[in-house]
């Protein structure tokens, strides 16, 4: 404080805040940069390379974590989507086919999956249920099917759903399948909750099943 201070003002002799208290002074430059000057400390990087070998590693995980998030958006593009299998024509009735393979452990298959849809007036033959571009069946996935019939089949009864069981992890747990008429736009649950499976359960690989009633469906 200097000299000049009274009750009425104070009399300031610090100079570190000059720039900042000014009244007249509403920008303060920023720092020079001499951009030469920071090149220069790359000649010294053996003196102390620690700082660089950790901004490489760095940079390192971030490509590794860039190309695995790339992978895996992908892969749930792959996922996303109907499989529409082969036919009987334009004309035919289309029926969207929703599979829901369990969630407890190893309740995916490797086996090839087959199903007859029955309705009032007749049955579908058997489609095969596979995608040749992803695996279909894993655990606690829904895989979409689009499946035709020549003729109308009506309201959907019930469903005749079996596999081959062949391949290295062939048991599989079912949940439920639902089943929507394309044309008439009713869908039709059908649920399951049991294995298809040599080892487990009852021991069958096939089952009919039939169309959920409210009750069953509100049923926990």
């Amino acid at each position: 404080v200097g000299p000049l201070t009274s009750t009425y003002l104070t009399h300031c002799l610090c100079n570190h805040l000059t720039a900042f208290g000014s009244d007249f002074q509403f920008f303060v430059a920023p720092n020079s940069l001499n951009i030469l000057s920071a090149l220069q400390g790359f000649a010294n990087i053996g003196e102390n390379p620690s700082v660089v070998i950790t901004i490489g590693v760095l940079f390192g995980l971030y490509l590794v974590a860039v190309i695995w998030a790339r992978w895996e958006d992908k892969k749930d593009v792959s996922k996303v989507g109907a499989t529409v299998l082969k036919g009987a024509g334009r004309n035919s009735q289309s029926y969207q086919v929703q599979v829901f393979t369990g969630t407890r452990a190893n309740a995916g298959t490797s086996s090839q999956v087959f199903l007859v849809l029955k309705g009032e007036r007749g049955q579908s033959g058997p489609h095969v249920l596979e995608d040749k571009t992803r695996i279909t069946f894993k655990q606690g996935a829904v895989d979409t099917f689009v499946v035709t019939s020549p003729l109308p089949l009506g309201p959907i009864q019930s469903a005749h759903i079996w596999h081959n069981n062949i391949g290295p992890y062939p048991s599989w747990f079912l949940e439920q399948v639902i089943v929507t008429d394309l044309q008439e736009d009713a869908k039709h649950v059908f649920l399951c909750k049991s294995w298809l499976a040599v080892e487990e359960g009852d021991g069958k690989v096939d089952r009919e099943i039939y169309k959920a009633t409210d009750k069953d469906l509100t049923r926990f």
